[in-house]
């Protein structure tokens, strides 16, 4: 068997009443435009209702499983070398490209970070112990076997690691501002449902904003996320109104990220394709040497971006 014709099949349950047609419109249309199949064609090929072939009129119920057939062939293939910056007994940790899933996905599942990886070094049991955003980039830690996985993730659990992030965000930011804190919520009101705000009357979460380098455009921060929740340093920057450059989602105009996942098509606000959040450091105590871990990044990628972004505003 080639790389192109391996195949994953995913399984999901229904929940709510729907006809087949509209799911596969809400949940599976990158999937459908990517195959290069019609809508009958791809449903024929790809789904499943209850180990069953199906139409796009079928109905589904409460109860009833949907299953998606995938192959490798349906992503891009990931090519250049995936940089070890850090390994020992127990621990890896790579340099994360800014274009790859930490953990396998519908849209990137044989192309995700994770089974990348495992392809490479053959080791089944390997197992991230944190999670980057898929545009995300740098310092990504796993744990190398089952054994000791439990030790590992207690560090984050217990809040025994430090991580500090690079960031260029919009706009001039105030240098006396440490501090960015409060609970982070879904947006009911937005049209992105996986979208956050920050309810200041809270201490949930908490960023420190560690350095601050200004120009009349734009900044370059080093921000040190204390809390660890899903698209923390995202939110809360955007919410002082200084969100990430290249960042859609969080974004003040939605419409730029609905007009992007729909079409691809990328607003030239954004700048970058890709939105400038680099995890620099991270340091912990060894759980099992006793060590003081200080791992690094070479922050190459985060270097690209940046003159990117300066030479955009010196040309205008």
């Amino acid at each position: 068997m080639t790389k192109s014709d391996q195949s994953h099949r995913f399984y999901y349950q229904i929940t709510e009443a729907q006809g087949l047609e509209k799911l596969i419109d809400t949940r599976f249309s990158r999937l459908l435009k990517r195959s290069n199949l019609s809508l009958n064609d791809f449903i024929e090929q790809r789904i499943q209702v209850n180990d069953q072939t199906a139409v796009a009129a079928t109905e589904l119920h409460p109860g009833d499983q949907i299953s998606y057939l995938h192959f490798r062939s349906d992503e891009t293939e990931y090519t250049y070398p995936i940089d070890i910056i850090y390994e020992d007994e127990q621990l890896l940790a790579i340099e994360k490209p800014d274009c790859l899933t930490v953990v396998p996905t519908t849209t990137h599942y044989f192309n995700s970070v994770l089974n990348l990886m495992k392809e490479r070094l053959q080791r089944p049991d390997l197992s991230p112990l944190h999670r980057l955003d898929i545009e995300s980039s740098g310092v990504l830690l796993f744990s190398k076997y089952k054994e000791d996985r439990s030790a590992l993730q207690l560090l984050f659990e217990n809040k025994q690691v430090n991580k500090l992030y690079q960031t260029l965000v919009y706009g001039k930011f105030d240098p006396t501002i440490k501090t960015i804190s409060g609970d982070m919520k879904r947006n009911k009101s937005s049209a992105i449902y996986s979208k956050y705000y920050l309810d200041r009357a809270g201490q949930q979460t908490l960023t420190e904003i560690v350095e601050v380098n200004t120009s009349e455009n734009f900044s370059e921060l080093v921000v040190r996320p204390v809390s660890g929740f899903t698209n923390q340093i995202r939110c809360h920057l955007a919410d002082l109104g200084h969100s990430i450059i290249g960042d859609k989602k969080y974004f003040p105009d939605e419409q730029v990220y609905l007009d992007w996942f729909a079409t691809d098509h990328l607003d030239e606000r954004m700048i970058l394709d890709r939105q400038a959040l680099h995890c620099r450091e991270i340091s912990f105590k060894h759980p099992f040497s006793g060590k003081r871990i200080v791992i690094n990044s070479d922050s190459r990628q985060f270097a690209r971006k940046l003159k990117i972004v300066r030479d955009h505003f010196t040309t205008r």
